[in-house]
């Protein structure tokens, strides 16, 4: 486990994949069955890729040091609509450690120990 270099090449694929789908869907109705398929099938996996890549930015498991992680949190945040990647990281390391050591506390609270 570390970093993982292919990260921001796969969240730039998947932003530019939704954006991509946002103009060529911009004149159909939302209540096309196309645009229903594309919002489902392409948005939902897109958006849940997206979230799971901002968990791992969080970790700043995508670049070696914490600015360009965030820069890449927020950027694969954009297609999201909630702004929240900045505060993700508020609820996992209050301590500061690094990505599997000490107390990794859940946004419900819990905390349990990794080491």
């Amino acid at each position: 486990m570390g970093r993982e270099p292919l990260t921001k090449y796969i969240v730039l694929f998947v932003v530019s994949l939704q954006i991509t789908c946002a103009i060529l869907l911009r004149h159909r109705s939302p209540l096309s069955p196309l645009f229903i398929f594309v919002a489902y099938a392409i948005g939902g996996t897109a958006n849940h890729n997206l979230f799971l890549a901002i968990h791992e930015i969080t970790h700043n498991l995508a670049f070696r040091r914490v600015a360009p992680n965030k820069l890449l949190a927020i950027f694969a945040n954009f297609p999201i609509g909630i702004p929240y990647a900045t505060a993700f990281k508020v609820g996992f390391s209050p301590s500061g450690q690094p990505e599997g050591k000490g107390n990794d506390n859940s946004l419900l609270g819990i905390s349990h120990r990794t080491s």
